[in-house]
């Protein structure tokens, strides 16, 4: 009986031994790396990650991670993103990001662009973005725009844009006009326009005009028309007459001063 007595006290010295590991993360230890890789498995578990594909010393829920890959991979998760697609060390709701391309991945996921498109280091919601295509590519894609057609780097909402493309493009979608009869830069609705062939196409397309009637660059409704001829043909269109009628450029009352 005393035998069955020690054994099974033996039997419940190395149970509770190893409940007390479990319970500390290995806290009797002095390995630095062990202590906080168990609070990052729970934090992975419970986002339904797999153990497996934790690297490095991590503390969660802590306000300091050593290894930000964690912090990357719950998130990208959360947003529905694929673990493999993370590269280098990122940190996401710390306030700073080393490899920013997580967020603008996470903020490109959420406005249903493709994750592939993403080139360069992006931050997104900072105020600054060190490219900025992904501003310009989720403005394009709220407005239904073709991602394919955007050119050269774009910062929408900014208040510049160094490729103004995008903003004549946006404009030119919501007035019911074809991307591909915009050419070159024009900036729509920002008070300056290089290119001034979409503002007139715009007011053209309101006032029922065909836009391959367009020649040269008109401005309208900006006080000057360096082409008069549209400004005439929409007066015209207004007054009732015959769009084919009119000869050379002119310029209504309301544009021409003499």
């Amino acid at each position: 009986m005393s035998d069955d007595t020690g054994l099974s006290s033996s039997f419940r010295k190395v149970l509770n031994f190893f409940k007390n590991l479990l319970s500390t993360g290995f806290s009797n230890f002095n390995s630095p790396g062990l202590r906080p890789r168990r609070a990052i498995r729970v934090t992975a578990q419970t986002s339904g990650l797999r153990l497996g594909s934790l690297r490095g010393p991590a503390a969660y829920g802590s306000g300091h991670c050593p290894d930000q890959w964690l912090t990357a991979r719950v998130t990208a998760r959360t947003s529905g993103l694929r673990l493999g697609s993370l590269r280098g060390p990122a940190a996401c709701g710390s306030g700073h990001c080393a490899d920013q391309r997580l967020t603008a991945r996470v903020t490109a996921r959420t406005s249903g662009l493709r994750l592939g498109s993403l080139p360069g280091p992006v931050a997104y919601g900072s105020g600054h973005c060190a490219d900025q295509r992904l501003a310009a590519r989720v403005t394009a894609r709220t407005s239904g725009l073709r991602l394919g057609s955007l050119r050269g780097p774009a910062a929408y909402g900014s208040g510049h844009c160094p490729d103004q493309r995008l903003a004549a493009r946006v404009t030119a979608r919501t007035s019911g006009l074809r991307l591909g009869s915009l050419p070159g830069p024009a900036a729509c609705g920002s008070g300056h326009c290089p290119d001034q062939r979409l503002t007139a196409r715009v007011t053209a397309r309101t006032s029922g005009l065909r836009l391959g009637s367009l020649r040269g660059p008109a401005a309208c409704g900006s006080g000057h028309c360096a082409d008069q001829r549209l400004a005439a043909r929409v007066t015209a269109r207004t007054s009732g007459l015959r769009l084919g009628s009119l000869r050379g450029p002119a310029a209504p009352p309301v544009f021409l001063q003499v």
